[in-house]
């Protein structure tokens, strides 16, 4: 019968490690969503601002262009 007991104690224990293990995974995974979203609103920035950044660039090119061609 000690046989059995310490089986049943070692399966109560490992379903105890297991439901730990599980809280942690799902604390773990919302912080990974978190900063999932983070990225994406960073990427959603940077291409703002790239196009920002070609818009300033067109019309600096443009005035270069028409400053260098005055006769």
């Amino acid at each position: 019968m000690s046989n059995l007991e310490n089986l049943y104690e070692q399966s109560f224990s490992f379903k105890e490690e297991l439901l730990q293990l599980k809280a942690q995974f799902e604390e773990e995974k919302e912080k990974a969503e978190a900063y999932n979203v983070k990225v994406e609103d960073l990427k959603k920035t940077m291409k703002q601002f790239e196009k920002e950044v070609k818009k300033v660039n067109k019309k600096v090119n443009k005035e270069l262009y028409a400053s260098t061609n005055m006769y």
